[in-house]
């Protein structure tokens, strides 16, 4: 077994994870960046039109709301014009892009809810492994997605293959640090502490412009150009 934020395997058990979807699942701890990786992964049909009802209930839908228009307030000066809402689901980030003037589109591996009639939504097993005829983007927004995946490192690197140089990814997730253990592990893969996920960017070849993991306790999210 590796670490899915580092790729070390100087793992250490930290906790069992109380979910019934994955009875005996334990949470490990790395050695190396400190980052948590749960050790088998989640059935794909846990991720099904069922998810957002789900947040919901357990975060809050007014506090859901209060995230998204955090995220376009920085996002509402970016330049460009074709955006991606990595793990769109029923399409909330789409319209929201559109409204800012992207044309956007969504990718994820289930089929969701509503979609508007002027996007295209990609749907396939990975983002690895999606179809996107070429089109590469300005803006590639990626919410609440990188900690479910069972491999992020590849994710962030796909991402940074879709951009065109000089566009902009914008990437929010929880947070694991040494003073805090308020965050949310529900469906969770991997937890990311705020210095190896900026380490992990600039590896894959992004600086990063804008950092609020200080701001939040329990996520963060980074702006990060290629």
């Amino acid at each position: 077994m590796i670490c899915r934020c580092c790729r070390s395997t100087n793992l250490h058990v930290f906790r069992q994870q109380a979910e019934p979807l994955v009875p005996g699942a334990t949470w490990h701890r790395c050695g190396d960046c400190g980052s948590l990786t749960l050790d088998q992964p989640y059935p794909k049909t846990s991720y099904d039109a069922t998810y957002l009802t789900h947040l919901e209930r357990a975060v809050g839908r007014e506090a859901l709301e209060r995230e998204l228009n955090d995220n376009i307030a920085v996002l509402r000066d970016l330049p460009g014009a074709w955006a991606l809402d990595v793990g769109c689901l029923e399409g909330t980030m789409i319209d929201r892009l559109f409204e800012i003037g992207y044309v956007a589109w969504g990718f994820d591996v289930i089929p969701g809810g509503p979609r508007r009639m002027d996007s295209v939504v990609i749907v396939a097993d990975s983002l690895e492994t999606a179809d996107f005829g070429g089109r590469r983007f300005d803006l590639i927004t990626c919410r609440e997605v990188i900690e479910h995946v069972d491999d992020p490192l590849s994710l962030l690197a796909r991402m940074h293959e879709l951009l065109f140089p000089g566009g902009w990814l914008h990437i929010q997730t929880p947070q694991f640090s040494r003073t805090t253990l308020t965050w949310d592990v529900d469906r969770h893969l991997a937890i990311f502490t705020p210095c190896e996920l900026r380490r992990q960017l600039e590896r894959f070849g992004f600086a990063v412009a804008g950092d609020r993991s200080k701001e939040w306790e329990g996520g963060m999210f980074f702006t990060a150009r290629r």
